[in-house]
């Protein structure tokens, strides 16, 4: 067994989760020492509702906040960049159940947190943070955000909480092979499944209600929260399962219910390949090395693809960088902004011409946008167990006029998590908020990752949404991607004031 399971004592039986519009029998206090009112005064005291019945001993714990291991690689670049440093952070480890439908079971996983203390005086309570993914961990995004100038007045007011989510990052994280040539892949996953026990629990609704319990314990009597990518289905999640709780949450760069159904993933990747194009077409005004553009529409990066399946980029150390490592290597690219992704652009366009020093820099580049294993794992739960062929094929045919293609994608209908006997148990069709506090929902028009049409269906899901829409090519908006000051400002007004948007606001990046 990989998966660190800790065995408590006795727990109250029949835990009973609350329904959407239910009222929790059980509530308590919490004062300072960690944990704080919602209200930001740490001489109060404030009743405290639990999202979930039961599991006392979950619930009764108390945060014990320590020193920190070293910032991750993306956070301490986060921190250089802004020539910042911030020893203040606090970790602590956090006990969940492995299983929040038993309250009978005394088995119990860890959670991994970590505490960015609010900055200023005026503390509203604390901010929970999700990176999206699934697979992200969230103690890197509350480092990246603590690091970062434009989110200063978040900082300010928030203690910035990040929580890697279960069986994830260092929280009682899985094992599991997911490369091995001696066997297939479906082999692999179904031993991960079978060796692993909490992958069997690692659907969205079981995080959110961990989010639930963090809440709890770090005093607030609502959660805050800020969402990325999948961390937008993990915040509609939430304010489905615990309207009652929601407080300021952002749900930027979103996804609706469907974000794991084969519709979703066939239009991602339409997304992903006009942004490719458009990436190439990008470099007539912005290439200033001596070599050509690698592409310029989409028929020349079909045939670099064509060219590299056949004869690969040859690094200097023998890596081979075929059509399968450009995809991830554009795809990667696809994520970065400013003149991270211009540099990457002139990299291809060096390889491209035969330029070794580029073959070797592309070659070393080991980054990928795709999800890993646990991510996958999280997706079986949100996919649909029946998907309904016939809308995919009609769906298919209208964006592409392909039969071809249409034929391909439903051929292609089915994955592993089939293996997975909870695979669509979770929500796969529509969320509802109905009776939450106002939501902040942010789409971006030309997100390749997660399509704009997805933001506007999760408002029209959620019942209590407001949309604020950023016209630009990128996969997020607020505060770490291009700047937005409009899209900033409006975020911040919220988080801080409750404030939202008019109707209808929209924002575009500085200077455009």
């Amino acid at each position: 067994m990989n998966t660190r399971i800790i065995r408590r004592g006795a727990i109250i039986a029949a835990a009973v989760l609350l329904s959407a519009l239910g009222v929790s029998g059980c509530t308590g206090t919490r004062s300072d020492s960690g944990q704080v009112s919602g209200g930001g005064t740490p001489a109060a005291s404030v009743a405290l509702v639990r999202g979930v019945e039961g599991f006392d001993d979950v619930y009764g714990q108390r945060i014990e906040w320590g020193g920190c291991s070293s910032l991750s690689e993306k956070a301490q670049a986060a921190f250089d960049a802004a020539g910042r440093t911030r020893d203040d952070r606090e970790c602590a480890r956090v006990s969940v159940p492995l299983d929040w439908d038993d309250s009978s079971s005394r088995d119990r996983i860890e959670l991994a947190v970590v505490r960015y203390p609010a900055t200023g005086p005026d503390r509203l309570g604390s901010l929970l943070v999700n990176p999206g993914g699934p697979g992200g961990d969230g103690q890197s995004l509350a480092a990246r955000l603590a690091a970062e100038p434009r989110a200063d007045d978040i900082s300010a007011a928030y203690d910035l909480i990040g929580m890697d989510p279960r069986g994830i990052g260092e929280s009682s994280p899985i094992s599991c092979t997911a490369d091995d040539e001696t066997k297939p892949d479906n082999v692999l996953f179904a031993e991960c499944l079978r060796d692993n026990p909490l992958t069997h629990h690692m659907d969205t609704s079981s995080v959110a209600k961990d989010l639930d319990a963090l809440r709890y314990l770090l005093g607030d009597p609502a959660l805050n929260y800020l969402g990325y990518s999948y961390g937008t289905a993990l915040g509609a999640t939430y304010a489905s399962l615990f309207p009652h709780l929601v407080g300021r949450m952002v749900l930027d760069s979103a996804i609706d219910a469907t974000w794991a159904g084969p519709i979703n993933s066939f239009d991602q990747g339409e997304a992903i390949e006009l942004a490719s194009v458009e990436l190439g077409e990008s470099c007539v005004a912005t290439n200033t090395t001596a070599f050509p553009c690698p592409w310029t529409d989409e028929e020349q990066l079909s045939a670099l693809r064509d060219r590299l399946a056949e004869t690969p980029w040859i690094a200097s150390d023998g890596t081979e960088v075929g059509d399968t490592f450009f995809d991830g290597y554009l795809t990667t690219t696809n994520y970065k902004v400013n003149g991270e992704r211009t540099h990457r652009l002139e990299l291809i366009a060096g390889a491209a011409a035969g330029d070794q020093a580029s073959i070797d820099a592309i070659a070393s580049d080991h980054a990928s946008s795709s999800v890993g294993l646990a991510g996958t794992i999280v997706m079986c739960f949100s996919q649909p167990v029946h998907p309904d062929l016939l809308a995919l094929y009609d769906h298919v045919l209208e964006r592409t006029g392909d039969r071809d293609r249409a034929d391909k994608e439903v051929a292609d209908l089915g994955s592993k998590c089939s293996l997975l006997e909870e695979e669509g148990t979770d929500f796969t069709e529509s969320f509802d908020a109905t009776g939450s506090a106002p939501i902040l929902v942010i789409g971006v028009t030309g997100d390749h990752a997660t399509p704009y049409d997805k933001a506007q269906s999760l408002v029209d899901q959620l019942g209590t949404a407001h949309l604020l829409t950023l016209v630009a090519n990128q996969h997020g908006a607020s505060y770490l991607k291009q700047n937005a000051a409009c899209i900033d400002a409006y975020t911040t007004s919220y988080l801080l004031h409750g404030d939202l948007p008019p109707d209808g606001t929209v924002c575009r990046l500085d200077g455009a």
